[in-house]
Order: structure tokens, then C-alpha cells, then sequence
């Protein structure tokens, strides 16, 4: 959630979208509730906060596969 995320995600919410974050660190976060983004402070948060229809078939195999990446990897 650097600044690209923060403007992407922004972009989002000024169309209208319900957007929700989650990033390994706090720094960003004031940055996100400014622009009405909401902030989550796990994986598990966000999934429980989004609602249905979430996303399916090949797009739900990429995040799967990314969030796999994102919790094994140490950057």
C-alpha cells in the first residue's frame, strides 16, 4: 500500500467502490482512512469484511496463489 496503492485504491472509492485494505505494516494507514479506504489488520479480517459475491473462478485462483506468496515470503 505505498503511494500507487493508496492513489489506485482512491481512484476506487471516488468511482463509487467499497474498497478494503490490508497491508503488513501501519505506516500507510492513516494515508488509506483519509481517503475513505477502509483499513484491515489481517488476511482473515478482510476476507470477513467483504461481501458476496467476492471474487471467482480464475480470479480467486490468482489471489490464492498471491496470498500464498504474500505469507511465505519476508521482504
Amino acid at each position: 500500500m505505498g503511494k500507487m496503492g493508496i492513489g489506485m485504491a482512491t481512484r476506487f472509492v471516488e468511482k463509487g467502490h467499497d474498497v478494503v485494505v490490508y497491508n503488513r505494516s501501519d505506516r500507510p494507514k492513516a494515508d488509506a482512512e483519509k481517503a475513505c479506504i477502509r483499513w484491515i489488520d489481517s488476511l482473515e479480517d478482510m476476507v470477513a469484511q467483504i461481501e458476496a459475491p467476492r471474487l471467482s473462478g480464475s480470479w480467486c485462483h490468482t489471489l490464492q496463489l498471491i496470498i500464498r506468496l504474500l505469507c511465505f515470503c519476508h521482504f
